[in-house]
């Protein structure tokens, strides 16, 4: 539940013919002009997914066997979008796709008994466990966050991966799952883009880290089951169709009402309330013991 950034057209050599759009022009539309909202916590801390991007197609998009890097940065470019129908058309531009991120979090009260579980249940570790550090950015007004969206580089690994988020305009607030609509792409130099997002005046505003490991199942090509260690407690996280979900939970004999839709930031907050911890950030220097944050 991925997508990548498409340009307008490329040559005979993946080399774009048609317009590229600037990093300015990218957080405009960050900032409102192609990307709406989602709510987050007071720090802005919703979702994750740390898996590759993956394409996606819509109506008249054209596929190249080339991707391209652009922007400078190192933002991979896997698919073209033509809006227009010919060269020089002003319509050409480049335009970001868009899709459903569909997931729970489960509390773990022991993170080797639940990898037994996982392993009895026939899951595959895809990525062995994996330091993670994730920086949300935003105006020094919070303008995001009042907006309800996130702006987040990740790094997991050697990789960076750059994510927008928000709600989806038709959510059903009753629903059991958090559903979020998620733009993002893997960059090769995340130094470079956070100093371009402050020198564009997004600066970081909340960080969280956590060991990830990442799971698959034979069943379900395409959805994936984190098992997150944090500062302040260990959470699985099944993101995927709501239908694979309920099986797994199931599978795993975990209650459903025990499943929550918190972000880590307002876990964090919740942590926070109980602890009197003074931390402003959920990192592993900045809360001193874990706590398992209570079912």
């Amino acid at each position: 539940m991925r997508q990548h950034l498409g340009v307008a057209d490329v040559d005979d050599k993946g080399v774009p013919v048609g317009t590229l759009l600037c990093l300015e022009d990218f957080c405009n539309r960050l900032s409102g002009e192609g990307v709406g909202p989602e709510a987050v916590d007071r720090l802005g801390g919703e979702g994750d997914g740390s898996t590759a991007a993956q394409d996606v197609g819509g109506p008249g998009d054209v596929r190249s066997n080339s991707g391209i890097e652009a922007f400078g940065f190192g933002l991979q470019i896997h698919r073209l979008i033509v809006p227009g129908s010919v060269a020089g058309d002003a319509s050409r531009i480049l335009v970001a796709m868009q899709s459903a991120e569909i997931e729970v979090k489960i509390p773990i009260a022991s993170v080797s008994t639940f990898e037994r579980q996982l392993d009895q249940a026939g899951f595959h570790l895809e990525t062995p466990r994996t330091f993670e550090q994730n920086t949300l950015y935003d105006t020094p007004g919070r303008d995001l966050k009042a907006r309800g969206e996130i702006l987040r580089v990740r790094k997991y690994g050697e990789r960076h991966v750059v994510t927008h988020k928000r709600h989806p305009d038709d959510e059903d607030q009753a629903s059991i799952y958090k559903v979020r609509i998620e733009t993002e792409s893997e960059v090769a130099d995340g130094a470079a883009l956070a100093e371009m997002f402050t020198r564009l005046g997004y600066g970081p505003a909340f960080r969280y880290e956590k060991y990830r490991s990442e799971y698959t199942h034979a069943d379900a090509p395409g959805a994936h089951l984190v098992l997150d260690e944090t500062p302040i407690g260990d959470f699985a996280e099944l993101e995927g169709p709501p239908e694979w979900i309920d099986r797994t939970l199931s599978l795993l004999g975990v209650d459903p009402l025990t499943c929550i839709t918190l972000s880590y930031g307002k876990l964090f907050l919740a942590w926070k309330d109980r602890t009197l911890s003074p931390a402003n950030n959920l990192t592993f220097d900045e809360v001193a013991a874990p706590v398992l944050v209570a079912r």
